[in-house]
C-alpha cells in the first residue's frame, strides 16, 4: 500500500484507501512539490480524475476512521485537516493546521499515525539523545498544549 508507483510522469506514493473503500489519497509530485491528491476508487477510471487536496505541499495523507477528514503533513512540519464533508473526497473543505509536529516532512518513512478515534496522532520523530536506547515520548492531552 506504500509503495511509489509511476503513473506516467506522475510519481505517486503513500496510497491509502478511505475507509468507505470508494476513495484513494495520495502525494505525488509531478513536479518538485509534492501535493496530496484524491482518486474515486472506480473501475475505468484513471490517475486523470484526480482531485488536488492541497496547493502549498503535502505528504502522508491518513484518513479519519470515519472518512470525513483526511490528515497529512504540510512541507513545514504542520499537521493538517481537510474536512470531507459526508466521506465525499470529491467536495473537500479547507483544509486547517492542527499543530507543528517538530518533524521535518519525509516520504522515505511513515511519520504519522491517527487513533482509531480521530483524536489522537502517533509521531514518529528522531529524540536526540546520548544513549543507544531512545525512549518513547508520549503527548497526552495535546489540545490542551495549543492554548499556550
Amino acid at each position: 500500500q506504500d509503495r511509489a508507483v509511476v503513473t506516467g510522469m506522475l510519481l505517486t506514493d503513500e496510497m491509502r484507501f478511505s475507509p468507505n473503500g470508494k476513495w484513494i489519497a495520495f502525494h505525488a509530485a509531478q513536479k518538485a512539490t509534492p501535493e496530496v491528491y484524491v482518486i474515486p476508487f472506480t473501475p475505468g477510471r484513471t490517475s486523470t480524475d484526480r482531485i488536488q487536496i492541497t496547493t502549498a505541499g503535502g505528504i502522508q495523507p491518513r484518513w479519519s476512521h470515519d472518512g470525513t477528514e483526511l490528515f497529512y503533513l504540510d512541507l513545514t512540519g504542520q499537521l493538517m485537516a481537510v474536512p470531507i464533508p459526508g466521506g465525499d473526497a470529491g467536495k473537500p473543505g479547507v483544509a486547517q493546521a492542527l499543530f507543528r509536529t517538530g518533524l521535518n516532512p519525509s516520504s522515505a518513512m511513515d511519520q504519522i499515525a491517527v487513533s482509531a478515534d480521530g483524536k489522537g496522532f502517533l509521531l514518529r520523530r528522531p529524540v536526540e539523545s546520548d544513549d543507544n536506547e531512545a525512549p518513547v515520548q508520549v503527548v497526552l492531552n495535546w489540545r490542551g498544549l495549543l492554548k499556550r
